[in-house]
């Protein structure tokens, strides 16, 4: 009945367009306001009126809560009778967060007529593709399209009911957006708010040079007249600690973790799934005890080492038994959430998990841990997406007297000696105005890295035809003689374009190029931030420009320098060496930019190495060159045996640079 009179209300006393802007408020609030008290769960929505289909995972059909369990509190407290106003997640990928809670929570909106909501995605276009491929899909999937309203074309082709990125229902709505837009976060209140993948979202939202504020506060903010009808879900894979949106909010919440029972009779007790106790047994040489054989046809393991041993008796739970005690209590099983702490606020719930719970074969976990564990770049996407912990870099650079001494003490080979251990080689080259500079590295097993040599071309690199291009292409043709005799040609030249872009491009379409080949000299760019570490960028000649991530890989590079050798002979997986015969300057150079933090109005938000104070960085900028065109290399190698495996209805390979070296050992 109010929403009803609410056509014919009017302020008399106030100019028309503020009437209309108080009419808006109004009519968005009260539609908000349920008809009826609302008794069922959004837990019991799911298992009443969920059904998921085949298109979009692999455990379709009528929902059910045995494979994630320990979603049902998390979507309970998003339900209309529970008091909790504000939840907030950090979880790795792979635990269905998504199905259980997001997408449970609209589909129980939609039902019961509560909005307004809005969802913020990572960014618009992941938004509105959550809204087309999967909310859409639940809608029809649970029998809620009656619910929704047809789409209606207004003035100006504006349309309003159902669209991609809004659905009405009920009296109501809800919308999908970015991150990015201030104006979707400004216009209208909301009584529900999903902020998906926090750590996505830019530090602050800036607009034409102005900085407008902290876009998740803005979304908050739409909540303030709602008060204790509101609801507030935050979930997210977290990323560097420094930056990241979502640990901050879990930290003020009750930082609740799942507990599961001891299988050990003698003890009983219960105890979260946690990194530190998941273990694996080992062979004499330290290697997993994994074993598995072909069983008709298939390969199958048939002795998995994985366990999570109890921190109280030792007890060894293994994966074929975590399923059965991750059920709830009250649920036919034990399992149940504990909080950690208060929280800093009243009527904020804060949950952790780690992949260990979800879907993830933990013997899966076991050999992505084993791949990545040495590796500064594949690291830190393990530690987000498989454990959902933020990752914490180191905010020193690397001393140039330490690594002058480390060569000297334990690099006893010449300068452009090629170590029996060189499997493979690349060069990178930085452009200056009067010179050109370019170095030779050498990789081999456990990607040990040998700066076999490093040139400085002078001239005049404006000009193609000038002597330092001609000295920089016979290097990039020669075969360096392996100590064993071996020749190896240099496989991946990356150049970088930034000064002289049109020069190095007419020098790079010189060298054949092939797309199902690695070999190839590649103009580069970098790029401060960007979604791969190397990806190609539009080109106007037939070898595509390749684009780097620049702070991934220096910060990398950084990360390798740090390594120390455990003595003679015996160097951790990733690590240069370089020559006891580079001078100090080499080491100057290399080492050359600092650490910066990125503050906005005095808090440190990330940090980036810059030069800041103009010294001359070439080798550096080589190593980066070097180091991005053997990660190119490899990335570029596991793409054409996937697609060839695809092809072929085979299961894609896990990228490894172990098996990148024996295939190119063998050429």
């Amino acid at each position: 009945m109010i929403k009803k009179k609410l056509h014919s209300l009017t302020f008399p006393l106030l100019p028309l367009e503020i009437q209309l802007e108080m009419k808006t408020f109004l009519t968005d609030f009260i539609s908000g306001i349920p008809e009826k008290n609302i008794k069922e769960s959004v837990s019991e929505f799911a298992t009443n009126d969920r059904s998921i289909g085949d298109g979009l995972t692999a455990n379709f059909g009528p929902f059910s809560w045995y494979i994630t369990p320990f979603n049902r509190e998390i979507a309970d407290c998003l339900s209309d009778s529970s008091q909790v106003l504000e939840v907030y997640v950090i979880k790795p990928t792979q635990v269905g967060f998504t199905v259980s809670v997001t997408e449970n929570h609209i589909g129980y909106c939609i039902k019961h007529g509560i909005g307004p909501g809005i969802y913020v995605g990572g960014d618009q276009a992941m938004a509105e593709e959550q809204m087309v491929l999967r909310i859409d899909d639940m809608i029809y999937e649970s029998g809620l399209t009656e619910k929704i309203r047809e789409n209606i074309t207004k003035t100006k082709g504006h349309g309003t009911g159902d669209t991609a990125n809004r659905k009405s229902y009920g009296g109501t709505f809800f919308r999908v957006t970015g991150p990015n837009s201030e104006s979707k976060a400004a216009s209208f209140p909301a009584r529900w708010v999903h902020l998906d993948e926090m750590d996505k979202y830019p530090v602050r939202l800036v607009k034409n040079g102005v900085d407008s504020g902290d876009i998740v506060m803005k979304f908050r903010r739409r909540q303030d007249s709602f008060g204790k009808m509101k609801k507030t879900l935050g979930g997210s894979t977290p990323k560097d600690q420094s930056i990241s949106r979502i640990e901050p909010l879990v930290e003020e919440g009750d930082k609740r973790y799942y507990h599961v029972q001891c299988l050990n009779k003698k003890c009983g007790k219960h105890h979260p799934l946690t990194w530190q106790n998941f273990k694996w047994d080992k062979k004499e040489d330290g290697s997993p005890d994994l074993q598995f054989k072909m069983i008709d046809g298939e390969e199958k393991i048939v002795k998995d080492p994985t366990y999570h041993e109890c921190p109280w008796c030792g007890y060894k739970l293994r994966q074929k038994h975590k399923y059965d005690v991750l059920q709830e209590k009250g649920y036919g099983g034990t399992a149940f959430w504990q909080a950690s702490k208060n929280a800093a606020r009243p009527f904020v719930r804060s949950y952790v998990l780690n992949g260990l719970y979800g879907f993830r074969d933990w013997t899966e976990i076991m050999t992505e841990w084993l791949r990545v564990c040495d590796d500064p770049f594949l690291l830190p996407d393990f530690i987000n997406d498989v454990l959902g912990e933020t990752t914490k870099e180191s905010h020193e650079k690397p001393d140039e007297h330490e690594l002058l001494q480390l060569s000297q003490q334990f690099e006893h080979w010449k300068r452009g000696q090629v170590k029996k251990e060189v499997i493979f080689l690349t060069i990178g080259v930085d452009i200056q105005k009067d010179r050109i500079e370019a170095g030779l590295m050498g990789w081999g097993h456990h990607k040990q890295a040998y700066m076999v040599d490093y040139w400085v071309f002078e001239g005049d690199p404006s000009q193609v035809e000038d002597e330092s291009w001609k000295a920089l292409s016979d290097k990039i043709l020669q075969k360096y003689k392996r100590e064993d005799g071996v020749e190896l040609p240099v496989q991946i030249a990356f150049i970088d374009r930034q000064y002289l872009s049109e020069t190095v491009d007419m020098f790079c379409e010189g060298f054949p190029y092939e797309p199902s080949d690695i070999a190839g000299v590649y103009p580069v760019i970098s790029r401060d931030s960007q979604d791969k570490a190397v990806k190609h960028a539009k080109s106007d000649i037939k070898t595509p420009i390749v684009q780097i991530h620049d702070q991934l890989f220096k910060r990398s590079i950084y990360n390798i320098l740090k390594k120390r050798p455990n003595g003679p002979n015996s160097f951790p997986s990733y690590y240069f060496h370089f020559s006891e015969e580079y001078p100090s300057v080499f080491y100057n150079q290399l080492t050359s930019e600092e650490i910066v933090p990125v503050k906005v109005r005095g808090v440190v938000k990330g940090y980036n190495i810059l030069n800041t104070k103009q010294k001359r960085n070439e080798v550096l900028d080589v190593v980066k060159y070097c180091t991005a065109a053997f990660q190119y290399a490899m990335d570029k190698y596991f793409n054409i045996l996937n697609e060839h495996r695809r092809l072929h209805k085979l299961p894609e390979i896990q990228e490894s640079a172990s098996a990148f070296m024996d295939f190119m050992s063998q050429i």
